[in-house]
């Protein structure tokens, strides 16, 4: 049985508080789906949104919502730690939860493809790009990797709102090498970012499976 803990918006909070002036120049949306949440990144007016959606489907429909809207780019790519081609990507057949990583369960339920993986730093440097302002990573667990791929552009991005995994490996999901939350606050730690608060924690069986992080850079650093 799973259960989610609402929270307050934290990541509104944040920018209210450290943030308040800031504009927002870069934010990269990985994992995109073109759900609700890239409202919000539009309502901080960024001169751009790169939105990552490797998932064929998914990357139309975010195509068709925001084919008018030129503040937008929509990338058909995985984001990974390495730079390849032609990567096994994994499809649930019912929730359309997609990832790179290879799935721990019943094959039957799932479908799969191929997709190319970038990393990163490598498209922040064909675009030709100095700093993001903003990260946010929802890749069923893969984020430790994506984050990782961001190289030296962690040193200098001001927020990291990131999907965590608390659990042991029987209860983290569908997928085999899930990283838990521990090693992505070594990361954020080791580049400089401070955690800030939780959004969306779920508990499965009543213990602490899987939330959102929202990590920052102390405006005064």
């Amino acid at each position: 049985m799973k259960k989610q803990l609402k929270r307050p918006d934290a990541l509104n909070q944040l920018i209210l508080k450290y943030y308040p002036t800031k504009k927002f120049n870069i934010i990269l949306d990985v994992g995109a789906k073109g759900d609700t949440t890239l409202n919000y990144w539009e309502s901080l007016s960024p001169s751009k949104i790169y939105s990552f959606e490797p998932d064929e489907c998914s990357c139309s429909e975010l195509v068709k919502r925001v084919k008018n809207n030129h503040q937008i780019e929509v990338i058909q790519k995985a984001v990974g730690l390495e730079n390849k081609k032609d990567q096994p990507f994994y499809i649930h057949r019912k929730n359309r939860s997609a990832n790179t990583l290879k799935p721990s369960e019943s094959t039957d339920v799932w479908t799969s493809t191929s997709v190319d993986v970038i990393r990163l730093d490598t498209f922040l440097k064909e675009k030709n790009i100095v700093k993001v302002d903003l990260i946010d990573s929802d890749t069923q667990g893969y984020d430790y990797e994506v984050l990782s791929g961001a190289g030296e552009y962690l040193k200098t991005v001001d927020i990291i709102c990131v999907e965590v995994w608390f659990s042991p490996p029987e209860l983290r999901g569908s997928y085999k090498g899930v990283q838990t939350f521990e090693k992505i606050m070594t990361l954020m730690k080791n580049n400089g970012l401070e955690l800030f608060d939780f959004k969306c924690l779920t508990y499965v069986h009543n213990q602490l499976s899987w939330g959102e992080a929202i990590f920052y850079r102390h405006p005064n650093e």
